[in-house]
C-alpha cells in the first residue's frame, strides 16, 4: 500500500518493512517507525512500563482490538520519571485508567449536551420574554460586534451547509433563514464555541441577572470539555501539570463548596467542576436524575480499582475530586 509522503524501509527481519512517515521541522525530517506489537511491547518495556499483571499476550490484544499505544501511552503523563528517564508503570494500570477516560468522557459529553440544549432554551425564553426584542434586532446586533460579521454567520450556518458539484447548497428549510436569520434558528444550529458570543452579549446587556452571570463564568470550561470528550481527547491526562489559569469565579466557588487547594488546581477537576455546577444551574430535575445515577456508576468504577493507583497522589487527588462531585450535586 502507498502513502503519499512516507518512506518504506527494509529492516531485514522477517515481513519487516517498516513504514515511515516524513515530518519536516526546521528544514530537518523527523521519522519514526510504524512498530508491530511485539516492538512496541519492547518500547514500554524500555519506558518502564511492565506486565506484571497483565500479561505480555493481553497487552497485545488488548493493543490490536480495544485501544492503540499513542493513546494508552499518553496516560504515562500521570506518573513521575526515574533518574534515567523510565517510568515504573504496569501496563493494567494505563489499560484501567484508558477504560475509566473512556467512560468519562462518555458521560462528560451528555452533560456537556444537556447543558447545551437547557441553555439554548433558556435564552430563548429570555428573549421571547423582553417586549423589546424582535427575534431579529439582537442576531444583526451581535453579529455587528464581531470582527467579521459575514464569516462569522457563515461559521454558524457551516452545520446546515454543504458543497455538491461544487456549489454551494443548503440543507432543506434553512436557506430561506440566511440574509436575515432569526434567533430561534441561530440558537438552533450554533455550536457551544459560538453560543458563547451570546451568553457574553446578553450577559453584559442584563448586568442584573445572577444566572447570565453563572452560566458566562461556567460555559468556557464546558465548551472546552465538550470539545476534548467529542474528538476523544483524554481526560484522565497529565494531572500533574497545574500550569493552567482557572478563573476567580470558579476557584472561589469551588473552595466554598468544600474543595481542596490540591484538588482544584488539577486543571481537569477545575473543568468538571464547572460543568457539573453548570449543571445544576440550568439543568431540570429529571436530566440531573439520570446523570447522577451514571455518575454514581462512574465513581464505583473508579473504587474498584482504586489500590492500583494509591501510591499516586495525582489520581488519588482526581478521584477523591469526583467523590465529592457525587456528595455535592446528589439529588
Amino acid at each position: 500500500m502507498a502513502y503519499p509522503g512516507a518512506l518504506v524501509y527494509n529492516n531485514g527481519k522477517s515481513g519487516g518493512y517498516i513504514l515511515y512517515r516524513k515530518a519536516r521541522c526546521n528544514m530537518h525530517i523527523s521519522v519514526k517507525p510504524l512498530l508491530t506489537f511485539d516492538e512496541l511491547i519492547e518500547k514500554m518495556k524500555d519506558l518502564g512500563i511492565h506486565f506484571d499483571r497483565v500479561t505480555e499476550t493481553e497487552a497485545k490484544d488488548f493493543l490490536s482490538n480495544s485501544n492503540y499505544f499513542f493513546k494508552i501511552g499518553a496516560f504515562r503523563k500521570n506518573f513521575h520519571k526515574d533518574f534515567e528517564g523510565r517510568y515504573n508503570i504496569d501496563f493494567r494500570q494505563l489499560q484501567e485508567l484508558a477504560r475509566l477516560d473512556m467512560k468519562l468522557r462518555y458521560l462528560l459529553l451528555q452533560y456537556c449536551l444537556d447543558i447545551e440544549h437547557s441553555i439554548k432554551t433558556y435564552l430563548l425564553r429570555l428573549i421571547t420574554n423582553d417586549p423589546d426584542e424582535d427575534g431579529y434586532d439582537i442576531v444583526q446586533h451581535i453579529f455587528s460586534t464581531q470582527r467579521n460579521a459575514t464569516e462569522f454567520k457563515n461559521a454558524i450556518f457551516s452545520s446546515v451547509r454543504f458543497y455538491d458539484k461544487g456549489k454551494l447548497k443548503f440543507i432543506d428549510g434553512f436557506q430561506k433563514y440566511y440574509e436575515k436569520p432569526p434567533v430561534w434558528v441561530v440558537l438552533e444550529i450554533m455550536t457551544m464555541s459560538k453560543l458563547k458570543t451570546f451568553i457574553v452579549y446578553l450577559s453584559n446587556a442584563k448586568p442584573k441577572n445572577t444566572k447570565l452571570k453563572k452560566i458566562r463564568n461556567g460555559i468556557r470550561y464546558t465548551s472546552m470539555l465538550r470539545n476534548e470528550c467529542a474528538h476523544n481527547r483524554p481526560i484522565i491526562f497529565n494531572l500533574r501539570n497545574n500550569n493552567h489559569h482557572i478563573s476567580k469565579p470558579i476557584y472561589t466557588n469551588a473552595k466554598r463548596k468544600g474543595f481542596t487547594n490540591e484538588e482544584i488546581q488539577i486543571y481537569k477537576v477545575a473543568q468538571i467542576f464547572a460543568l457539573m455546577d453548570l449543571h445544576a444551574l440550568v439543568c431540570g430535575d429529571g436530566m440531573r436524575r439520570n446523570r447522577y445515577k451514571d455518575f454514581v456508576v462512574f465513581k464505583q468504577e473508579f473504587q474498584r480499582v482504586e489500590d492500583l493507583f494509591q501510591d499516586n497522589k495525582y489520581i488519588s487527588r482526581f478521584q477523591s475530586a469526583i467523590n465529592r462531585l457525587v456528595d455535592i450535586y446528589q439529588i
